[in-house]
């Protein structure tokens, strides 16, 4: 039975948010800082301090979890000025030195950090036009061919959540990456190219 594809509608607004959060990261300089991990007595500074009130919880998961946690936001970093990184560690039996950078994030996460950020002199909004566009269906590759003519497109760089990658090999069946090989079918339900268009063929009705 047929209905409205809620995964492409998701993944609208997740680059949303990475916009408007990107935008608030470059009013700062290309970098925000909610607690300083990497202080000498970073540990015992969150211990007597009331930090926890300062860095925006969220749920998230580190690369390669299997579940959602709460985690403290520490920081916010753009790398090469353009690529959101988010760091932070678990709220529940966490510490600053466990600071690591975070892989995905849960539906709607990312707008909380981008409303703890101060407004600048200059930036008070990052708000972004959003256009929901749900009627857009897409579909595997059938082949390298098709594949390779969306690659023309889009650049050979695609993304899952916030992890960026390289395609490395193309055949009749799939992709390969630095270190796994990916089905057509996989790949267009987990990733993206850096544009944020799903992996895949636009359907034409």
């Amino acid at each position: 039975m047929k209905g409205t594809d809620f995964y492409q509608l998701y993944k609208q607004l997740e680059a949303c948010e990475k916009e408007e959060l990107t935008a608030a990261v470059k009013a700062h300089g290309g970098e925000y800082i909610f607690f300083n991990c990497d202080s000498e007595n970073a540990n015992d500074e969150w211990f007597e301090g009331e930090y926890d009130d300062i860095c925006p919880i969220i749920l998230a998961s580190l690369k390669y979890d299997d579940i959602f946690s709460d985690f403290y936001v520490t920081r916010i970093t753009l790398k090469d000025g353009k690529w959101l990184t988010i760091y932070g560690f678990r709220k529940e039996f966490g510490w600053p030195s466990d600071e690591r950078e975070l892989d995905m994030f849960a539906y709607g996460q990312i707008h909380y950090i981008t409303e703890t950020i101060p407004e600048t002199d200059d930036v008070k909004d990052v708000t972004m036009p959003l256009e929901v566009t749900p009627n857009i269906e897409y579909r595997p590759f059938k082949n390298k061919l098709e594949c390779l003519e969306e690659l023309h497109k889009h650049g050979s760089w695609i993304q899952n959540a916030d992890t960026y990658f390289q395609i490395c090999q193309i055949d009749n069946i799939g992709i390969v990456t630095i270190d796994s090989f990916m089905s057509y079918t996989e790949a267009l339900s987990c990733i993206t190219f850096l544009d944020n268009t799903p992996f895949g063929i636009k359907i034409n009705k």
